[in-house]
């Protein structure tokens, strides 16, 4: 079990000495600095309640290797995660496995959350299922039930065959150059849909969505680049862009 830095509650202050009114701050104990600033309905989750929490699922499923990535000084946690012997094979030569992110923020910039995600393996190509069929949500607000995100956590996992059903559609989906260009100008600026499409003819195995898909997702989990002293936030940047694309591509109709 890993163990994290603690973080508390605490009212905030002017320098005349008023307490700003329904208004706290999320503090990182170990170094003093406030990672969030929520109102005073924000109900605090900690990133080690929800590691203690995922606890019994992770053994449960026989996981080994997990891997833990705290943005924003830590303000944000994402907990990665692929269990063993969940794999699919949607073509030759494309093994997938599928596994949970659960995540966490002290700044109201995510929920408490679940969602399935993929990876293909030959390019390591992070896949987030879509939002609608595969995650769950719980606001930092009511009556916020950490046993319930365990169970629901569960429940994700038993949505693998939807998502196969929603990517093998993908696979059997054929486009032409016309359809993918239409695609990109509606979704892209003008320099990254150029370099997505030669991409795409370059390195397309076929002539259907999930070809256009992997560029997509390689674009995503490869070619991000942050500010120098920022690289811990690339995963928040990487989950954003995976989520975009899977939001963009579930709500997009070919039949156009």
């Amino acid at each position: 079990m890993m163990d994290l830095f603690n973080v508390e509650e605490e009212k905030i202050i002017t320098e005349s000495g008023k307490s700003v009114v329904g208004k706290k701050a999320i503090v990182r104990q170990d170094t003093g600095e406030i990672l969030g600033v929520v109102s005073d309905k924000y109900k605090l989750v900690k990133h080690q309640e929800l590691l203690n929490a995922m606890h019994s699922v992770i053994e449960g499923l026989g996981v080994e290797d997990q891997q833990l990535h705290l943005c924003k000084r830590g303000a944000v946690m994402f907990l990665k995660f692929y269990v063993p012997n969940l794999i699919w094979e949607p073509k030759v030569g494309d093994t997938v496995r599928f596994g949970l992110q659960v995540f966490n923020s002290y700044d109201c910039s995510l929920p408490v959350g679940v969602l399935l995600i993929g990876e293909v393996l030959r390019c390591s190509n992070g896949m987030s299922a879509p939002e609608t069929m595969t995650s769950f949500f719980l606001k930092h607000y009511g009556n916020l039930d950490l046993g319930e995100v365990r169970r629901k956590a569960n429940d994700v996992l038993y949505k693998v065959d939807k998502v196969k059903a929603k990517w093998d559609g993908y696979r059997k989906e054929e486009v032409t150059e016309e359809k993918v260009k239409k695609f990109l100008n509606a979704s892209y600026g003008s320099r990254l849909r150029e370099k997505m499409f030669n991409t795409y003819m370059e390195t397309r195995e076929g002539n259907t969505v999930w070809d256009l898909y992997q560029v997509l997702m390689y674009h995503s989990t490869h070619s991000l680049k942050a500010r120098k002293g920022n690289e811990a936030n690339i995963p928040l940047l990487r989950a954003g862009l995976e989520n975009s694309v899977a939001s963009r591509l579930n709500n997009y109709s070919w039949r156009n």
